[in-house]
């Protein structure tokens, strides 16, 4: 999935890819990470989180759901979606193991009920990189073309 963005500077744009833009609702039907703790599954390390002690300062392991929700959403780009965002496109395989589709419609909805420009191209059958994938750098000039030209 490529995601086109760039929100520090309105007046420049840059291609991003983020493996995924909801963490909160992550998978084939939007399942969520914290489900597979409570159910005693294991958990990616990738998502093992810390909270300061506000005493001491110390850093102490996040194990529990809602601790692990928050830390998710805070870093979920889906979360942040605001009317100011840049025009974005997605490009997305739609068999994509590793960053399921579920991931751009969500993050396309949030922007178009933002009023966010926003675009999402989705290649049937793909998954997370396909032959030919290079081609869709024209899509992308397209785009550059239409919202950052002056």
């Amino acid at each position: 999935m490529f995601v086109l963005v760039y929100k520090t500077n309105p007046d420049a744009g840059g291609i991003d890819a983020f493996p995924a833009t909801d963490l909160a609702n992550f998978g084939k039907n939007g399942g969520r990470i914290v489900d597979v703790m409570r159910q005693g599954g294991v958990v990616d390390p990738g998502f093992q989180f810390y909270d300061p002690d506000p005493t001491t300062g110390v850093r102490r392991p996040v194990v529990d759901a809602a601790g692990v929700l928050r830390h998710l959403r805070e870093l979920s780009p889906v979360t942040h979606v605001t009317p100011d965002d840049p025009p974005t496109i997605l490009i997305h395989g739609s068999a994509d193991p590793a960053a399921p589709i579920q991931q751009s419609r969500s993050f396309f909805d949030q922007l178009t009920a933002a009023k966010v420009p926003a675009r999402l191209v989705v290649r049937d059958g793909m998954g997370h990189a396909w032959p030919g994938w290079e081609a869709d750098s024209a899509l992308v000039a397209d785009w550059f073309d239409v919202y950052l030209r002056h």
